[in-house]
């Protein structure tokens, strides 16, 4: 299908995903890496919650982290802008 720009952006999340949260758990400021911990733990128990229900025979179980990781990028971009923002003041 010719125009069609959200495929690539949607198989592009994950990865941005991960950039921004490695980036985080490796800055030097605090309430980045905070935030990042913050994340990264969400994200964890979200693919705990995902496996769990995986071996319990659930097919919709991994559902979860596709849903998780729109919403930990979105706050993940937030850190990083209220970073970026606090750092040029």
């Amino acid at each position: 299908m010719e125009g069609d720009t959200i495929s690539p952006l949607l198989t592009a999340l994950p990865f941005v995903y991960l950039a921004l949260q490695v980036g985080g758990l490796f800055a030097r400021r605090e309430p980045l890496r905070t935030g990042a911990r913050i994340c990264a733990g969400v994200m964890g128990a979200v693919v705990v919650f995902a496996v769990a229900g995986g071996l319990a025979g659930s097919n919709l179980a991994p559902i979860w982290v596709i849903f998780a990781i729109p919403v930990l990028t979105l706050a993940l971009v937030v850190l990083w802008g209220v970073h970026l923002l606090r750092r040029q003041a």
